[in-house]
């Protein structure tokens, strides 16, 4: 055996080795066109297509006369092509020019379409090996439909090389062995591979072939039946069994892969915001969309949530399973419930010395174990309980305590220059507390008040502050008395002082409005001179671009019109002219119009920013009036007049 494989594998190198040195020649006819509108431009389009197709599908395997020798060999031998008009005649045209295979292309039109035939001859004996059509709309159509169908044309051709190699190899083993083997031919069909998406892993038969790459693979099969498997990372892996048969229609296979993976929701009741982990990995909160693989075995996760039993889930992914599934986990409640008052409300409560809110309290959930709980106000006295235990899920504990307030004093006492004692009002927060005569002694909760101290003539305030238990508010208030000639000098000097404060603040007003209104006008003004300069201009130029029109149309009527020779090609020239004047005064328009626009803007936003002139707010006094709680602590006289 392994004598006839050596044989076998020297005698094709020698077979190789001849052809190469003695290809069989093949040429392309000229195409015979049989209908209108076709024009020789098209036509050496066709043919040039046609050829290099050709050229292309048979590689080196033959040899390929071009258009050029063919037309050289014709001349050489005195043959015109154009009498044949019939495949006998392109026969003996082949057979002439010796070559051993021709190819006739025939274009006809049937309806709206184009209709190329193809014929593939034997020169020696006229014989048909092969033909082929192809239809489209029009010459494009054709020349992407070309390479395909003389792929087609071209098999039998090889087909027939190949019996040529096999019966040579045939006789030379019969005379070198002394006995006959024959070569079968395996039948198979070459398929094609497509796999949605692309680049799957492709087995046949179990075997491990490649993959199915962007555009699908090719892969010739022998008659039977074979197992086909298509395996992709994150999709479910596809079987097929597919059948070769011989004169099969459907050469392509495509088999579009199922995603292996499910985006389901995972919730919990009866509350959210529980922490979802797999394998001790923190996958997210609840409600929590995840993405899983379809699994044999069902994924093992764990909810915790604060004041919560730790929650599993055997989470089982199958193809049944649909994306967007809802899974919810019941959680199991882990917690007491307290509920607190006080009197008063509103008194800060802590759980072991961390804050937990302010009094009242309901039902507010404590976790299992034992804490220490107290009350606590700077105003009141703290109240606690120590070792509060919760032991139990849902347990209510229920506590309400009463608080014992916190106090301080105020001790105060006025007098004058003298040392003598001044009767005085006290109020405290707006509240009459009582008067100093000749002091005011009085019990405070701690707390912060507002402390207000009046006479006829005179009102102090101040804060008293009791920040604990036992503190003292205790001043003695210094009320200085004035005659009311003192107090009316005081109080003009004051309403003088004020005058000419706001006499300085309204001509610094005047002078900022004065600048900013410049600042604006100085940007409006040509702004709005830009703006209608701009408009006319770009109206004029719009308006000659229109003018420029008409004139091109009047000239390329009478260009249509004229007697051929200068006068026409001037008149061409002259609307080409008029029309690239238009074009470029429509553009100046444009650009005239845009600015027009932008400065219309400016102006528009400058004259809306422009300030008004502020109206002075004092332009005379007319003389003075008594007011006696001037500035909060001085009795003195008020400015009356024109403000």
């Amino acid at each position: 055996m392994r004598m006839v494989l050596a044989a076998f594998l020297s005698l094709a190198l020698v077979v190789s080795a001849k052809a190469q040195q003695n290809k069989q020649l093949l040429m392309v006819a000229d195409v015979k066109v049989t209908c209108k509108g076709f024009s020789a431009q098209d036509k050496s389009a066709l043919e040039e297509t046609l050829r290099t197709a050709v050229k292309r599908e048979i590689g080196d395997r033959l040899g390929f006369m071009s258009k050029e020798n063919l037309y050289e060999v014709l001349g050489d031998n005195n043959i015109d092509p154009a009498v044949c008009n019939d495949y006998l005649c392109e026969v003996e045209l082949f057979r002439k020019i010796q070559v051993d295979y021709g190819i006739t292309p025939v274009l006809t039109r049937l309806g709206d379409k184009l209709r190329l035939h193809l014929k593939l001859y034997v020169s020696s004996n006229g014989e048909e090996l092969n033909s082929v059509q192809l239809d489209g709309l029009d010459l494009p159509a054709l020349d992407r439909g070309i390479l395909k169908q003389v792929s087609v044309l071209l098999e039998p051709l090889f087909a027939r090389g190949e019996k040529d190699v096999l019966a040579k190899v045939e006789a030379e083993i019969k005379q070198q062995e002394g006995r006959e083997l024959k070569f079968r031919k395996i039948d198979n069909e070459v398929i094609t591979f497509i796999s949605i998406p692309p680049k799957a892993a492709l087995f046949i038969n179990g075997k491990a072939i490649g993959d199915t790459g962007l555009k699908g693979t090719k892969q010739a099969l022998a008659y039977g039946i074979h197992k086909i498997r298509l395996e992709l990372p994150e999709y479910l892996p596809e079987e097929r069994q597919l059948e070769i048969s011989k004169g099969m229609t459907e050469r392509t296979l495509t088999i579009v892969l199922s995603s292996a993976l499910r985006r389901v929701e995972i919730d919990s009741t009866p509350e959210q915001g529980a922490e979802v982990f797999l394998d001790n990995q923190l996958l997210g909160r609840t409600p929590l969309q995840h993405t899983f693989a379809i699994n044999s075995k069902p994924y093992e996760l764990s909810l915790k949530r604060d004041l919560f039993k730790t929650a599993s889930l055997a989470l089982d992914i199958t193809r049944e399973t649909t994306n967007a599934q809802l899974f919810t986990v019941v959680l199991e409640p882990n917690y007491g419930l307290l509920d607190l008052s006080s009197e008063p409300p509103g008194i800060a409560v802590f759980l072991d010395d961390e804050p937990i809110g302010t009094t009242p309290l309901k039902n507010y959930r404590l976790p299992l174990g034992v804490f220490n709980l107290a009350l606590r106000d700077p105003a009141w006295f703290e109240v606690s309980i120590d070792k509060l235990q919760v032991t139990t899920p849902l347990e209510t504990l229920v506590h309400s305590f009463t608080l014992q307030r916190k106090f301080g004093g105020l001790d105060l006492g006025c007098h004058d220059e003298q040392n003598g004692v001044v009767v005085a009002e006290v109020f405290l927060d707006g509240e009459k507390l009582g008067e100093t005569d000749p002091r005011l002694q009085h019990e405070l909760p701690v707390g912060t008040y507002r402390l207000t101290v009046k006479t006829e003539h005179r009102t102090i305030t101040d804060l008293v502050v009791i920040n604990d238990h036992g503190d003292m508010y205790q001043k003695d208030l210094l009320l200085r008395s004035l005659s009311d000639e003192e107090l009316a000098a005081l109080a003009r000097k004051r309403c003088k002082q004020e005058l000419e404060t706001l006499q300085t603040r309204d001509q610094a007003e005047q002078r900022l409005a004065e600048q900013r209104r410049l600042k604006h006008l100085v940007v409006l003004v040509p702004a709005a001179m830009l703006a209608v300069a701009a408009g006319i201009g770009g109206g004029l130029a719009f308006g000659g671009s229109l003018n420029d029109d008409e004139l091109a149309d009047q000239t390329y009527q009478d260009y249509l019109l004229a007697t051929p020779g200068a006068q026409m090609e001037y008149l061409y020239a002259e609307t080409q002219d008029l029309r690239e004047r238009s074009r470029w005064k429509l553009l100046g328009a444009g650009v005239l119009g845009i600015v027009a626009l932008g400065a219309a803007g400016v102006a528009v936003y400058e004259y809306l920013a422009l300030p008004p002139m502020p109206a002075p707010r004092v332009t005379s006094s007319r003389g003075y009036a008594l007011n006696p709680t001037y500035d909060g602590e001085l009795v003195g006289l008020a400015l009356t007049g024109w403000w």
